[in-house]
């Protein structure tokens, strides 16, 4: 049955898997149909549905989160593929090189999403969640993807982000980080997020310009002292530079398929 151009069941799955995607509580099943208003049976078959098919799995704390399998349509696309192919390698490389975690961005409509993430040895990292969602405005990888934008676009970004996005920031914070974008072409972000969670991030472009992702280095405060900055700014834009130029060097023989990994929650 469709409803002003909607499938309502569909409808509620998206809803479904972005609340999960965004959500850090974690909430079991009920909870969450309860929270979107989905009738409980029909929660319970779509929840088991995307568990079938290994697009959600349940977490051993408790909860759901996005799974794996979800990224396996991704590389069934030439573009996508390739991307995640080129960047596991030099990602590997740079959060060994770096000591912190890294990860590759990609956007969907307002929300930058983890596509790929990679850990450094250390076990003191910033963690986070593969298939993880964050509103464009919020730190150094949204704003890389908003520099893109025109002027009525980003205000129209600004006017629609959830409240909680100016928990710690401002619009003028946000458009700050924006204008450093497209005077440097990377980014620094001290914890619009939450405050222990810092950023550095620089764009992989294809060969028209548009930013196809952002690849980021995430950092706790005193991973980033004023006179280390500079340094990392320097290694995440030669790693987003050489993973461009892996994109854009013709291919004699065919990549080895990505194989995503989960970071720490």
């Amino acid at each position: 049955m469709v409803n002003d151009g909607n499938i309502p069941v569909l409808a509620h799955a998206i809803r479904l898997m972005t609340a999960i995607a965004e959500d850090r509580a974690l909430r079991n099943a009920s909870e969450l149909g309860r929270s979107l208003g989905i009738a409980q049976a029909t929660n319970y078959r779509i929840i088991r549905t995307l568990e079938n098919a290994d697009w959600l799995a349940r977490r051993a704390e408790g909860g759901y989160e996005i799974s794996t399998g979800l990224l396996r349509l991704t590389e069934s696309a030439e573009p996508a593929r390739k991307l995640l192919a080129v960047a596991e390698d030099e990602m590997t490389r740079l959060s060994n090189a770096s000591a912190l975690t890294t990860k590759l961005s990609i956007r969907n409509g307002d929300y930058a999403v983890t596509a790929l993430r990679r850990d450094p040895p250390e076990v003191m990292a910033v963690g986070g969640t593969l298939g993880g969602q964050f509103h464009l405005c919020y730190g150094s990888s949204g704003a890389m993807f908003a520099a893109d934008f025109r002027q009525d676009q980003l205000a129209r970004l600004i006017e629609s982000a959830p409240a909680q996005v100016w928990t710690y920031q401002s619009r003028e914070d946000f458009l700050a980080r924006v204008d450093q974008v497209r005077q440097t072409a990377s980014c620094v972000d001290h914890g619009s997020y939450h405050p222990n969670i810092h950023s550095i991030s620089a764009p992989i472009r294809n060969d028209t310009g548009r930013i196809l992702a952002v690849l980021s280095v995430l950092a706790l405060p005193h991973d980033l002292p004023a006179h280390r900055i500079a340094e990392l700014r320097r290694q995440v834009v030669q790693s987003a530079q050489a993973c461009e130029g892996k994109l854009h060097a013709p291919q004699s023989a065919p990549l080895p398929a990505a194989q995503p990994t989960e970071g720490k929650p």
